[in-house]
């Protein structure tokens, strides 16, 4: 029997040791500690599943991460983990009754926050996130324990009428945007703005008022924005055919970010071609001077025959 026992950092941490996805879904309830022993006991939400081939490579590889373990123990709450419902997930549930008054926002008659043994309210900021982060793309239906990763686009925070805290913020991650709530009982600086990257688990959950999915989110922890572009060629290319957003239904991209990227990459000299206009022209020779990339002045024009009849 476990001297003592510890509130996790993070709960989902054996689903960072196996790509099984059993393990995916093992929320870790705490852990028991055997110092004499050396023995690690993880608690964990629910009943037992999974075959001995699973707990053995999760405890082997909990040894791995930890050398200090000479044994690992599996134990279970025998409760449905359906049941422990967080104070967030209630909130979100709720969130579609809550009456907009200016930066008020009325908030939902919910349960008192879960607190760890110590009696310490549990926090949203966590050292680690286990799991492998989800594209949120592929996010098209209510689901509990998601992962995702991406950039913050949009922050804000209202102050509830009970004095509580929401929290709304957007991650964008290369493939599409999803909004992420909590609820804060008190104000607490998250560490977080606008730019930075996110690894973020919640709950995700369907939302009438505005008919779309939002993250109720359970923890986050900074992450490292993927790698930058760059341009390895000894040698750079000059692109000589290129549609700004002055080129209807072919072009998005605005004409300074792609004289900016250009330079970048270390790209002397760049061509804009749109379809039949040079609307651009302007915009591109005051970044070509600001950027000192080459602006080549083009256009991907239209040829008729002039005797043709149409």
């Amino acid at each position: 029997m476990a001297s003592f026992y510890l509130e996790p950092e993070d709960s989902y941490y054996l689903a960072s040791l196996s790509s099984n996805p059993i393990a995916q879904k093992l929320e870790i309830a705490k852990i028991g500690v055997h110092p004499e022993l050396r023995e690690w006991t993880f608690v964990i939400k629910g009943k037992p599943q999974g075959d001995q081939g699973l707990w053995q490579e999760l405890a082997q590889a909990v040894k791995s991460a930890a050398p200090e373990v000479l044994s690992v123990r599996f134990d279970w709450t025998m409760e449905d983990s359906d049941s422990d419902v967080t104070y967030l997930e209630q909130a979100i549930k709720q969130v579609q009754s809550q009456v907009e008054n200016g930066s008020m926002v009325s908030e939902p008659n919910v349960s008192t926050p879960r607190r760890n043994g110590n009696g310490r309210k549990r926090g949203l900021l966590v050292n680690t996130i286990g799991g492998q982060a989800v594209p949120i793309k592929d996010l098209q239906e209510e689901e509990r324990n998601v992962v995702i990763c991406g950039e913050v686009v949009s922050f804000d925070s209202r102050l509830t009428r009970t004095g509580k805290t929401l929290i709304i913020f957007d991650l964008y991650d290369g493939t599409d945007t999803l909004s992420c709530k909590a609820f804060l009982d008190e104000p607490q600086d998250l560490g977080f703005k606008q730019g930075e990257w996110l690894k973020v688990r919640g709950n995700l959950q369907f939302q009438s008022f505005d008919n779309q999915l939002s993250l109720m989110v359970q923890a986050l922890t900074g992450a490292e924005a993927p790698p930058t572009l760059v341009d390895e060629a000894p040698v750079k290319r000059v692109e000589l055919h290129l549609h700004t957003k002055m080129s209807g239904l072919d072009g998005t991209i605005d004409v300074e970010d792609v004289v900016k990227l250009a330079a970048s990459l270390g790209h002397e000299a760049l061509a804009i071609t749109d379809h039949g206009v040079i609307q651009a022209f302007p915009d591109a020779h005051r970044a070509g001077k600001k950027h000192n990339v080459k602006i080549i002045f083009g256009v991907e024009g239209y040829l008729v025959e002039n005797d043709l009849h149409i």
